[in-house]
């Protein structure tokens, strides 16, 4: 537990003194004199008569997502005391993770509790429009008597292995034995000076030791820090979509050859509706193949 208790935070949503929701966050980044904090966007998502705090600490929002991006960053003064997790965008399905939340365990009493499991398969979250996409992974939770509760949106994802926050919670499904996490790296899509953030705070590198560590060049400074983690990701998304447009090639070839050996008038029509859906379909796989060919070329 206290090795997550200067990291972990509460966000609340206030209304006259009263809070309204709450969820998790968790420390990134410190620079004098101010903490930001990432949860989920729908944790801090309010009206105008509400406030949001950071462990009783107002805080204001430095970014947020839409409601396809459901991310958030905070900022809040002072909290010296506490310590930024090291982040990564990169783990291997079936890697034991700890997810450290806080929630309601009895009437309005809290409990920051972490929980055990296992990250399950990489997926992505998409747009409506279906042009843009994060990267994120199913969670799995093989506890017996913890689930994922109200509470847990926002709470970091630690690879027990590597004890580095690969992502963090944003859905829970049914009993809370399992949900989804949306990758730390998906925060450069609203908020891109994280990069520039985490190069210049060695705390990021190694809490423990950052007064040991010797200052970098600026050369080293300005690189973005999960370049190498952004170039395997979009590889991989690479490959997904390059084979689902050689799968939709081969079924519109088959079916324009159906269309040719059918007699019948409604047989005819029923596959070229088929032809029509699979030729819009490939037409989008392309689209989303150029954009992501020239989101490799900007890296």
């Amino acid at each position: 537990m206290s090795e997550f208790k200067n990291s972990v935070c509460l966000i609340t949503r206030t209304k006259h003194e009263s809070i309204t929701d709450s969820g998790t966050g968790f420390v990134i980044h410190q620079d004098q004199g101010i903490t930001y904090v990432v949860t989920c966007a729908h944790v801090v998502k309010r009206d105008s008569s509400e406030v949001i705090q950071v462990n009783g600490q107002p805080a204001d929002i430095e970014a947020i997502g839409d409601e396809w991006v459901d991310i958030a960053v905070l900022k809040v003064e002072g909290m010296e005391n506490m310590v930024p997790l090291i982040m990564s965008a990169v783990s291997e399905v079936g890697s034991r993770i700890r997810i450290p939340g806080i929630s309601k365990f009895r009437s309005n009493d809290l409990a920051l509790r972490p929980l055990n499991g296992v990250l399950g398969e990489a997926i992505n979250q998409m747009s409506a429009s279906g042009k843009h996409l994060v990267d994120a992974w199913d969670l799995i939770i093989d506890e017996r008597d913890y689930k994922i509760k109200s509470g847990y949106s926002g709470s970091p994802v630690i690879d027990v292995e590597t004890d580095r926050v690969i992502g963090f919670v944003s859905h829970r499904f049914g009993e809370g034995d399992k949900g989804i996490a949306i990758s730390t790296q998906s925060i450069i899509e609203i908020w891109p000076n994280i990069s520039d953030l985490i190069s210049n705070n060695s705390q990021l590198v190694q809490p423990l030791q950052a007064n040991l560590i010797t200052p970098k060049p600026i050369a080293v400074l300005k690189q973005d820090p999960f370049r190498d983690e952004k170039i395997k990701i979009i590889q991989k998304r690479l490959k997904t979509i390059k084979q689902r447009e050689e799968y939709l090639c081969e079924e519109l070839e088959a079916t324009e050859k159906d269309i040719g050996t059918v007699r019948s008038s409604v047989d005819k029509l029923k596959i070229e509706r088929q032809k029509k859906q699979i030729e819009e379909e490939l037409e989008q796989v392309r689209t989303q193949l150029m954009e992501i060919l020239e989101q490799q070329s900007l890296i």
